[in-house]
């Protein structure tokens, strides 16, 4: 936020920042497929906190050589889009309203929620 949004450019080794992970960035990165169970299925909420310390180093690893109009993408970047995929999004998600929900989600062809319901 501090560059993004105060302009503040010339922060340094803001890729050395570790993602925040909570059960919100868990989930969106469970029903993305960047982390899964054993069996290559949805974890449990409960499962979630374990993989916390994966879902760092694979959004390290995900976005490693990305760029968007010339901005060097970083882990820290994916922290407020998954954070409100799953709070406005995947959090909502139930059998009732699967179908609505999935299909308005910009991200529904990477989804591996959708195939659950």
């Amino acid at each position: 936020m501090l560059r993004d949004i105060a302009g503040l450019e010339n922060l340094k080794n803001l890729e050395k920042i570790r993602i925040p992970v909570d059960v919100h960035i868990a989930r969106a990165s469970n029903f993305l497929g960047v982390i899964k169970n054993n069996d290559g299925g949805i974890l449990d909420k409960e499962e979630l906190p374990k993989y916390y310390g994966g879902i760092r180093k694979a959004w390290c690893k995900i976005v490693e050589g990305l760029n968007i109009n010339g901005k060097e993408i970083i882990a820290l970047d994916m922290d407020e889009p998954l954070w409100l995929l799953s709070r406005y999004g995947c959090s909502k998600i139930n059998k009732e309203n699967s179908k609505k929900l999935c299909s308005d989600c910009v991200v529904k062809d990477l989804c591996r929620k959708k195939k659950n319901y």
